[in-house]
């Protein structure tokens, strides 16, 4: 995806897009990855990033395409709890295929995740300054960790090692710093438009936002 962004010419319009102007992004998978701010397992020079969070990714984190697998979601985000809507408190069918995971949360920092750069096999976003106070105040908000999976590696490495693990141990697979966020599994490929439903109110607020600002200035 990188590779064919900087080809046509879009790679660094959507970094301005979502680092200096930080319009409202969204990116599943691959786009968890490109939005990171670190993606290690990777050769340098070899995965060029947008950022936007500050999130350090571990990529084909579950293993090969033969692993991609289904499961069942809590997202605490899309209950209703004051409507009595049940609909809204079901679980969530995630689809992972080669699925990245948010291996670490990082600071906010104003420029390059410079110690993050130092790392073996690790490459880093480029810094970009915000354009607008809205963007400034989007960039200084910490990383929220929206979804979590059961450690679903962990049991699977227990199994073949046959040694004892932390069955408590979860992956990260979903976050948001501002308007920026990012999804280890595929919620295009369900039927379930719930996070999608959300995500437009979200994107509405962040329209209101803006609309707010300009007519203070």
């Amino acid at each position: 995806m990188s590779l064919v962004a900087a080809r046509s010419g879009l790679l660094e319009p959507l970094r301005d897009f979502v680092k200096v102007y930080r319009r409202p992004t969204w990116g599943t998978c691959a786009g968890l990855i490109l939005l990171s701010e670190s993606a290690n397992r990777t050769k340098q020079g070899g995965q060029d990033l947008i950022g936007g969070l500050d999130v350090r990714v571990s990529r084909n984190y579950f293993g090969r395409q033969t692993e991609s697998f289904e499961a069942d979601l809590h997202l605490p985000f899309l209950a209703l709890p004051s409507s009595g809507d049940d609909e809204s408190n079901k679980p969530y069918r995630g689809i992972f295929i080669r699925a990245p995971v948010v291996e670490k949360v990082l600071p906010v920092l104003a420029g390059e995740q410079v110690g993050e750069a130092a790392k073996e096999d690790t490459v880093v976003a480029p810094s970009r300054t915000p354009g607008d106070a809205l963007a400034r105040k989007m960039f200084a908000m910490p990383v929220e960790v929206m979804a979590t999976l059961p450690g679903r590696k962990a049991k699977i490495t227990q199994k073949l090692s046959q040694t004892s693990g932390n069955d408590e141990a979860e992956d990260i697979i979903a976050v948001r710093q501002g308007n920026v966020f990012g999804t280890s599994f595929h919620p295009e490929l369900t039927g379930d438009a719930r996070i999608h439903a959300w995500w437009l109110q979200e994107v509405r607020k962040s329209i209101r936002s803006r609309r707010t600002l300009k007519l203070r200035s």
